[in-house]
């Protein structure tokens, strides 16, 4: 075991932004950043990304589908007229994220479909509901660097959340969420590296404020009051009334609507991502990746247990 090394190892990612830094290489990365890099007025293309016009339903908004030849898998891109210039400028940058990013988690499924995004100016904007997407919302709201926050940093650690959900139940909260933020920062830090590097910074403060106490952070679960208010008045009587109804989506929902528990949740987060950094650091990306591939494919493993198996580490002092 050497679970002291890895201690020492948890302290010294939270402490350095720069941390375990690892992110996918070669030419699909090049053309990622090129893609996310380039002024929204040029023509950004990936190979291998294709984007396609989806004309607006009835009730709905024009989007754009994204597919990627590579693994087939697919992404939703809808926006507001006015922001239609926008989506188109950043939906080959956005496939690309995406294929990145089922590398890191890692993603081996073919055909997925990841969750859509939303580009609209609309607060209380709420998605048509047909029973096949989940859609989030990027607020457009003239603030540039909010918007980034949400495309560059935000939906890549919930688009793994959708990974985890997709694949198994039952995940303890300090994996769910260290394995998201791992996995998306490394993403993050290719396309937007000074976004990275100012969240992994403010991880690092939190991290000295007071013990984390992983193992007794609870899961989560969207607010039923977030599905009801999104329900039509004949839906929402029978919402209250049959508690195995399952209304079809899509919802829209916000960190808002997520409830768990939230004590000290700044540590947490942080100190969940630093477990992740530190293994990194002990034992490699691949077999990091190796653990987390192993811990999604059964439902019934518990990822302390896989870790003293296949890492050699003792994972309890650190959640205690």
């Amino acid at each position: 075991m050497r679970i002291a090394f890895l201690a020492l190892a948890v302290a010294a990612a939270a402490i350095s932004p720069a941390f375990a830094a690892a992110h996918p290489s070669g030419d699909d990365s090049t053309a990622l950043i090129d893609a996310c890099r380039a002024p929204e007025s040029a023509t950004r293309t990936v190979p291998g990304i294709a984007v396609a016009d989806i004309p607006a339903a009835a009730g709905d908004l024009p989007g754009l589908l994204i597919r990627d030849a590579t693994n087939q898998a697919e992404a939703r891109l809808y926006y507001e007229p006015a922001f239609e210039q926008m989506a188109r400028a950043h939906a080959p940058c956005w496939g690309a994220m995406l294929r990145d990013l089922a590398q890191v988690v890692p993603e081996t499924r073919l055909g997925i479909r990841w969750a859509s995004i939303v580009l609209t100016s609309d607060r209380d904007y709420v998605p048509p509901r047909d029973g096949t997407d989940a859609r989030w919302t990027a607020l457009v709201d003239g603030d540039e660097a909010h918007l980034e926050q949400f495309l560059f940093l935000v939906m890549p650690h919930e688009e793994t959340h959708s990974v985890q959900t997709a694949r198994r139940d039952g995940l303890p909260r300090w994996f769910e969420e260290g394995h998201a933020e791992w996995a998306a920062l490394q993403v993050t830090a290719l396309v937007r590296p000074e976004v990275a590097a100012a969240q992994r910074a403010r991880h690092a403060a939190a991290a000295t404020d007071a013990d984390a106490h992983l193992g007794a952070w609870g899961s989560m679960r969207v607010s039923p009051e977030a599905i009801r208010r999104q329900l039509s008045p004949e839906d929402q009587q029978r919402f209250d009334k049959d508690p195995d109804f399952d209304p079809p989506g899509p919802f829209h929902f916000g960190p808002g609507d997520i409830v768990s528990d939230e004590s000290n949740l700044e540590t947490r987060y942080a100190a969940a991502l630093a477990l992740f950094d530190a293994l990194e650091a002990a034992h490699g990306t691949s077999a990091v990746r190796e653990w987390i591939a192993a811990v999604l494919a059964d439902p019934e493993a518990d990822p302390v247990a896989l870790a003293r198996t296949m890492l050699g580490e003792d994972l309890t002092p650190l959640l205690a």
